[in-house]
């Protein structure tokens, strides 16, 4: 079979539209060009899942089963929206409560599919989670980032570093 190839082209804060570069018979009226989006619907693939927005609710996910455990510090969860139009609102939370540190939960793109090349890979899926150190506005602090993954090695928790942000 033929191996369908997208780009993703983003447009500010718009949603990602992904275009079809060669055409594979996706359901027999599409042309090389037209413009095409992802099924946001929940489905089952082999060992793996799809659906809109399932980076953030792995994210949403992670935290609830924080909150259902007893923590050694005092926590505060943020569920939050408009991440990727600039992290409203998680401002307007970190403004509110006023924390000592924060952490961003979510899933990340993997893009480790046939036909990438290494270097535009994020984090290979299996290889642990992905701990990113900057992102196209910040660079984080490296005493925070070792110590999220000096206490990953302690737990044996595989980790990876994030390599790709956003695009080019």
């Amino acid at each position: 079979e033929e191996e369908r190839v997208i780009e993703r082209k983003a447009y500010g804060s718009h949603t990602p539209e992904f275009t079809v570069m060669f055409n594979d018979r996706l359901d027999g009226t599409e042309e090389v060009g037209d413009s095409v989006y992802f099924n946001g619907e929940f489905g089952e693939f082999g060992d793996f899942i799809k659906a809109k927005a399932i980076d953030d609710r792995a994210g949403c996910f992670a935290m609830m089963r924080l909150i259902e455990t007893e923590l050694e510090y005092d926590t505060w969860f943020a569920f939050t929206v408009q991440e990727e139009t600039g992290c409203r609102g998680s401002k307007v939370a970190a403004h509110r409560i006023k924390p000592a540190i924060s952490f961003t939960l979510e899933g990340t793109t993997a893009a480790d599919i046939g036909g990438v090349e290494y270097d535009g890979k994020v984090c290979i899926v299996g290889n642990g989670v992905a701990v990113s150190f900057m992102d196209r506005s910040t660079i984080y602090n490296p005493r925070f980032i070792k110590a999220v993954t000096d206490i990953a090695n302690e737990a044996g928790v595989k980790w990876q570093t994030k390599t790709h942000f956003g695009s080019r």
